[in-house]
């Protein structure tokens, strides 16, 4: 299945129409535009996106009891502001992460923002199963007291990385102090590579970053011998937004149960059980740090937390291990 979409005259945020630079920087001007006032912003709709995904399903029940859906889906989202810069999609920390809801260019939207969207996930797959009685399917022998309606059922999550973009705290923290942006609403200065995104060794090492960012040759910091990323000088960065991806992601959930028939009660049932969120344990990385001008750019430092966790979404990569949760249910 197909599916696609263009959007137009959408909403974006421009918090640097009085910016200046008293040292040439781009096209700002060397003064203050309007001494009257401070950082001015303004709403617009002149934003673009663009969306392409094929996605392809399959679902069966075998005459085991053993029945499943799986779904893969290829997409590619585009546009210059995810979320209409009102309410930020990834991490927004300050002097380690980055999430752009502002051009970095003022007077031109288009040129360095429109790329992937901070949603942006190329390859997704899930699937869902269960096997209903499972052992009275594989065999008749055996009291049905022990072999009888025991049920097995998971889910399996995989998708690649979501996209980033590697920025200069020191020309945005430069410039913040001459009305580009604030404090509170940052409007990031993108960094200089000297490395293209679409070389292999970089798309493929942020997908497979170690927690200490070893053996990854694209994301070095500047201090490094030899620098691919640098701050910009006099003007804005080279970089494209949102042109490298963080760690994939893979969750795989697990339930067993045990039904007990109630004698003189037809219908009802008593099950014993357990489910397993994170079966396998496996911690699933958060970006790495995307401040070039930071000690720790490159290295991821934290980990994520799981779709599906017993403990929700409040505890973040707090409830990333793998939990236990024992059942009992009654049914009439």
């Amino acid at each position: 299945m197909y599916v696609g979409n263009h959007g137009t005259h959408e909403e974006i945020s421009n918090a640097a129409l009085n910016a200046f630079s008293p040292t040439p920087f781009a096209n700002l001007p060397t003064t203050v535009p309007d001494g009257r006032f401070g950082v001015v912003a303004n709403a617009q709709n002149i934003a673009n996106s663009n969306y392409n995904g094929l996605t392809v399903t399959a679902n069966h029940s075998f005459s085991g009891g053993f029945q499943f859906q799986a779904s893969y889906t290829w997409s590619h989202a585009l546009d210059e502001i995810s979320n209409n810069s009102l309410s930020p999609f990834g991490l927004n920390v300050t002097g380690l992460y980055a999430d752009v809801v502002y051009p970095e260019n003022p007077f031109n939207v288009h040129q360095f923002n429109y790329g992937n969207a901070d949603y942006d996930i190329r390859n997704n797959f899930t699937m869902n199963y269960v096997w209903s009685d499972a052992f009275r399917h594989i065999t008749h022998w055996g009291p049905n007291a022990l072999m009888k309606g025991w049920s097995f059922s998971g889910t399996i999550f995989r998708h690649s990385g979501l996209p980033f973009t590697p920025y200069s705290s020191n020309d945005t923290n430069t410039l913040q102090g001459t009305n580009f942006g604030s404090q509170s609403n940052p409007q990031y200065i993108f960094a200089n590579a000297s490395v293209s995104p679409n070389d292999v060794s970089c798309s493929s090492a942020a997908a497979t970053l170690s927690p200490s960012g070893a053996g990854n040759p694209c994301l070095l910091g500047p201090s490094s011998a030899n620098p691919q990323f640098t701050d910009p000088v006099n003007g804005y960065g080279n970089t494209r937004r949102n042109q490298y991806r963080g760690p994939g992601y893979f969750d795989t959930d697990f339930a067993i149960e045990k039904g007990f028939g109630i004698p003189k009660w037809e219908g009802a049932q008593f099950s014993l059980g357990a489910r397993f969120f994170n079966l396998f344990n496996h911690p699933n990385f958060n970006f790495p740090v995307m401040n070039t001008d930071s000690s720790s750019f490159g290295t991821i430092i934290s980990t994520v937390g799981t779709p599906t966790s017993i403990y929700g979404s409040g505890l973040g990569a707090d409830s990333s291990p793998r939990a236990i949760q024992l059942q009992a249910k009654f049914q009439f």
